[in-house]
Parts: structure tokens; C-alpha cells; sequence
């Protein structure tokens, strides 16, 4: 709060899952700063939604890979996960009245990219403002196993299906209130990162963890090594990406199946650098 960030993203795991998530959520809107609560629905307390409703700091992101259970609890790896999203997003419709920015985090792997026009059909019914489609990077030997990873030929026919499904519902045409669907490439942040060596934000693991970003397999220093937040931003995130520079595979990452490779090649461990002062 007192280095005036203007947005923090309450991920996880799941934080509704926190016992303590409403007193985070007003120390920081109080604040003034915008919060996302990333949620799978894992533990859903009805009267905790209509509380979180109210503040309009409050922004929701809800994991669903598929409207359909069969398809979604199998990714998602946990029976009836498609139904507790779902449920969340009934609440947030019926608490929010359409005023709290609500996301849907839809991943794509060769289980479910026919699955992404069922999906918007759904969520048209719903005051949900965007869905955001991004391709699984596979960062461990289950995806690979599961037959999950993807390959650039599905990544293309991906686009085109969002394309083609955005067309025949008419939206992503900016008007306020109206669904957008996105495409997230997440290798643009990565290059945007190696290019001009600036970063707006970073991840911080339950275990103090630093990282720049959630697809590289990089860990820089730890909270707990710095006398607070501000130092691990001076010291660590603001000079992230100079550190790992050093590192000439990043250097070569042109798009998602690069990112793939880079995970494969480490042998899904993240490196961990020394802290940098």
C-alpha cells in the first residue's frame, strides 16, 4: 500500500479458501486498489460473494476450461470443479447486478479446444465481461502424458476457431457491457521482458518465492531474504529481467512452443538464482 500499486491479484490455489481473504480484500480497496480474486470455486460461501459484491474494487477471474463436467473436471483434475465454477459465477451474477468485472480463464489443450463456442454460448447468458482463452504451456511430464500439450498447428486452428466464433456471436465489438473473447499469447510478456528489461508486476509464491512471470522456469531470490516488500521490489523484481538476461535460451523464445521447449529442456525444474543486491 505505501508504494502505491495500483492492482493485486489474489491467486492460487484458491483464495476463498483464506480465512482471513475479506480483511485482505478491504485493507486494500480502502487503499484504493483494485483487487482480482483468480478462483476455481474450490470452497464457495454464498454470503462471503454477496460481501465481495459490494465493494467495486472487487474484480473476479473463475478458472473453467468447459461448461462440460466430463471434459473440465478431468483437466482441472478434480470432480465437480466445472460445477463449483459455475456456481461462483451464478453468485457473482446475482450479487454483482453485471457491476463487478468478471473474467473467465478458459486454458486450451487438445482435450478441450472444440470447447470454446459451448463455453461463449454459456457465458452470453451471464454478466460475464471477458473470457480469456490461452494455451497451455506445458510445464510438467503429466501434461505431456495426459496428451495435453498442444502443437503450433493446434495453436493456429485455436485463433481461427476464436475468430470464427466471435464473428457468429457478434461480440468483441468494444460496446460497454458487451463480452470479449481474447487470444493470450503468453510468450509476448516474456518478449516484451527480454526486450526492454522492465517489469510492471511479478508473482510471489506461498513460500516467498520471486518471479517475474508464471511461464518461464526462473526463480529469483525469496521475500523472506529482503527486509520487505519494497526492498524485494528494488533489489529483485525491478532488476528481473537484467538478471536473467543472462540466460541465452529465454533470448530465443519467438512464441508459445518455445516457452514448451524451454520447461522440457530444464527438465520441469525452475532454476533458482541467488538473491541480487
Amino acid at each position: 500500500i505505501a508504494m502505491k500499486i495500483f492492482m493485486i491479484s489474489l491467486s492460487g490455489g484458491d483464495p476463498l479458501l483464506c480465512n482471513d481473504l475479506e480483511r485482505l480484500v478491504e485493507k486494500f480497496t480502502d487503499a484504493g486498489i483494485s483487487t482480482m480474486i483468480c478462483s476455481p470455486g474450490l470452497l464457495i460461501d454464498e454470503m462471503q460473494i454477496e460481501r465481495l459484491c459490494r465493494n467495486s474494487l472487487v474484480a473476479f477471474n473463475i478458472s473453467l476450461d468447459s461448461v462440460n463436467s466430463k471434459i473440465n473436471d478431468y483437466q482441472r483434475g478434480r470432480e465437480g470443479a466445472c460445477d463449483s465454477a459455475k456456481r461462483l459465477i451464478s453468485y457473482i451474477d446475482k450479487y454483482g447486478l453485471g457491476k463487478i468485472f468478471t473474467s473467465v480463464e478458459m486454458v486450451i489443450t487438445k482435450k478441450n479446444k472444440k470447447e470454446i463456442e459451448p463455453l461463449v454460448q454459456e457465458m452470453i447468458n451471464h454478466n460475464v465481461n471477458e473470457i480469456r482463452i490461452q494455451p497451455v504451456v506445458a510445464m510438467n511430464y503429466m501434461t505431456y502424458d495426459k496428451g495435453l500439450a498442444l502443437n503450433f498447428e493446434d495453436i493456429d486452428e485455436i485463433q481461427k476457431e476464436i475468430e470464427r466464433v466471435t464473428k457468429k456471436y457478434a461480440i468483441n465489438n468494444a460496446k460497454e457491457g458487451m463480452l470479449c473473447v481474447r487470444f493470450v499469447d503468453q510468450s509476448k510478456a516474456v518478449i516484451k521482458g527480454m526486450k526492454d528489461k522492465i517489469n510492471w508486476g511479478g508473482i510471489i509464491s506461498p513460500e516467498g518465492d520471486l518471479m517475474l512471470n508464471g511461464y518461464i522456469p526462473y526463480i529469483y531470490g525469496n521475500l523472506f531474504e529482503y527486509a520487505d516488500f519494497q526492498d524485494a521490489w528494488q533489489k529483485g523484481f525491478a532488476k528481473g529481467w537484467e538478471i536473467i538476461q543472462k540466460d541465452e535460451t529465454l533470448q530465443n523464445v519467438k512464441n508459445i512452443i518455445d516457452l514448451q521447449k524451454l520447461f522440457k529442456e530444464k527438465g520441469f525444474v525452475k532454476k533458482r538464482y541467488e538473491k541480487v543486491y
